[in-house]
């Protein structure tokens, strides 16, 4: 059992390194697909900015799945260290190891993005009850960290396209701008989760 896991971990991976190269190897016009990134990006936030502001969560899920905030922080948390290990690995010239950094980070706010509209779907948004400097100080941190997330998305797509593409020129020209975003949006999410539980979720316990 254990070595049929095995063998069916290491065929997963091996296709996924097919898929890389094959993509590599491909010659694909980046424009229409830049075109379509920035498309798809902007329906993903138009469908986040109704969950947030529009859709009314159901009374029926009140005090359930109350793991989600937390789930998504420690998703924020492991993305932003993968993302530091894979700025570590490429200054010392390590591409794959890089590569494979960057992917988990990808990995975790993909796995990040679907728990959030979960939690989003299930109980809508949390208004923080804080007042005075430290309300400021909450809503400053989470307006920069919407803003540059819808920043971010497109951005990460597009980066992550230039490498598994093979275009490694524009993949470190626009990864200046997107590693900073995207480090950014991950830490402040963070942030945003633990100003929440000191102040907004300890009360509804």
């Amino acid at each position: 059992m254990l070595a049929a896991s095995r063998r069916a971990l290491y065929d997963l991976r091996m296709s996924f390194c097919d898929l890389i190269v094959c993509m590599e190897q491909t010659e694909i016009n980046p424009r229409p697909v830049v075109g379509v990134i920035i498309v798809v990006s902007g329906l993903a936030v138009s469908f986040l900015l109704w969950l947030l502001y529009v859709h009314h969560a159901s009374a029926d899920f009140a005090g359930r799945w109350m793991f989600l905030p937390a789930l998504n922080a420690l998703l924020n948390g492991l993305g932003a260290i993968a993302l530091c290990v894979g700025l570590y690995f490429i200054k010392h010239h390590n591409k794959e190891a890089h590569r494979t950094s960057m992917l988990l980070a990808f990995a975790f706010s993909s796995v990040f993005l679907m728990s959030y509209i979960v939690n989003h779907a299930l109980h809508g948004d949390t208004i923080f009850p804080g007042h005075g400097p430290v309300r400021t100080l909450y809503l400053s941190i989470l307006a920069s960290h919407v803003i540059l997330s819808i920043v971010a998305l497109p951005m990460v797509l597009t980066t992550l396209f230039f490498s598994l593409t093979g275009r490694f020129a524009m993949h470190r020209r626009i990864a200046r701008l997107t590693f900073p975003i995207w480090l950014y949006v991950s830490i402040t999410g963070v942030v945003v989760f633990v100003f929440l539980k000191a102040y907004a979720y300890s009360t509804q316990h």
